[in-house]
Order: structure tokens, then sequence, then C-alpha cells
């Protein structure tokens, strides 16, 4: 249910501020527990399948303005992907898979400043 779904994202939300604040970062290990709460496993299904996120603008913005890490292997592909997903925040979209770096972001997206790209919203 709905009512279901808030209240698991309220708990991730719970427990990934107590661990960004007490860490300082917000790179959470894939196997980590905080307070028995699976945070690892669900930072990773957030990372590779947008839970939590998908159709859900205001949360994907909330993340990003806390910081949250979307690539932990390479901080250069981090921000790639961040800058993807802010791109579609300001479009009011959610969560989207990132495409690949050969085609995004290509030289037509930076020449409008990734937002009025035909095939952009087509990630949706």
């Amino acid at each position: 249910s709905n009512d279901e779904g808030k209240a698991k994202w309220h708990e991730f939300l719970e427990a990934f501020t107590a661990f960004r604040d007490r860490e300082g970062h917000a790179r959470v290990p894939q196997n980590h527990r905080e307070a028995g709460y699976a945070l690892g496993r669900n930072v990773n299904n957030m990372r590779s399948l947008g839970y939590f996120l998908s159709d859900e603008p205001e949360r994907l913005r909330m993340m990003l303005d806390m910081g949250f890490v979307f690539y932990a292997r390479s901080e250069a592909e981090n921000q790639r992907r961040r800058s993807f997903l802010h791109h579609r925040v300001e479009a009011g979209l959610g969560w989207a898979k990132v495409p690949g770096k050969e085609s995004w972001p290509g030289p037509a997206d930076a020449e409008a400043g990734w937002k009025s790209t035909p095939g952009f919203v087509a990630w949706s």
C-alpha cells in the first residue's frame, strides 16, 4: 500500500540521516546495518533500481541535497549521475537509470544545458 511505502521511505530516511550525521559523509558501505536496518542494501537498491525515488522528484531532490552517493567507485561518475538526476528533478521528474557515458551528455546536451535535449525526458 501507499502508506506502507511511505513508512518504508521514512525508515530509510531516518537510517540514512543517522549514518550521514554520525559519519560526516554519505558513502554507505554495501553491508552496513544502521540500528538493525539494512541500510547498505537499500542504498544499493536506490542506486541501481531507484528504490523510493521513481516518480518522486521531491524525494530525489532531498537525496541530492543530502549528498547521496549514486556511484561509489568513482567520484567523477558519481558527479555525472548526480548531474543527470539533478536535471530530471528540475524537469519535475523522479529517478531514472542514468544513460551510459557514451550517450550522455552528448554535444547537443552540453549545448542545451542538458535541459531541452529532445531525448532527455524520454529517459523517464
